[in-house]
């Protein structure tokens, strides 16, 4: 019967986070999928501006900081995961927006989510907001990926917090 798998010569109902039936009997859900209590054979697809890792019973909504490939970007940056179900391929894991840009928002689909951080800040792989950059220092260029791209003010200068030059 469909949703149930062979176990130890009984047919059992599948579990939640399982892909089952009686021929190939159960094996966890695969990555870029999820599976309901009693699904048989196939997982459903994770969408886009959200994941599924190996075993989700649900989809998870993508965290700020990070985005969610369309099921087609998913394919193309790791491949279709074969199972014995077919091809499973939303994503299984957030993807970060790079260092030097930000995302402040959930459930975001694809790259063009994360913002080229502005001048007098910086932002680290995964940020949710800019970072200011210290009193004394400033960052004149948009796109600062670390602590590193704010430089000191020169000497007999000075600089408020998140400055982009010195006075």
């Amino acid at each position: 019967e469909a949703g149930q798998a062979l176990r130890d010569g009984r047919c059992t109902r599948c579990e939640s986070g399982e892909v089952c039936d009686t021929a190939f009997g159960s094996f966890d859900c695969p990555a870029g999928g999820y599976c309901p209590t009693g699904r048989a054979f196939d997982a459903v697809p994770c969408a886009a501006g959200s994941y599924c890792a190996t075993g989700s019973t649900a989809s998870t909504t993508c965290p700020t900081g990070d985005y969610c490939p369309t099921i087609d970007e998913a394919i193309i940056a790791r491949g279709p995961i074969f199972t014995p179900c077919g091809i499973q391929a939303g994503a299984e894991s957030p993807t970060p927006c790079k260092a030097g840009s930000f995302n402040n928002m959930t459930g975001a689909r694809d790259a063009s989510a994360c913002t080229v951080c502005p001048a007098g800040s910086y932002c680290e792989e995964s940020a949710t907001s800019p970072t200011p950059c210290p009193s004394g220092t400033y960052n004149d260029a948009a796109g600062g990926s670390s602590s590193f791209s704010c430089r000191h003010c020169p000497s007999g200068t000075s600089s408020d917090e998140g400055a982009t030059s010195c006075t």
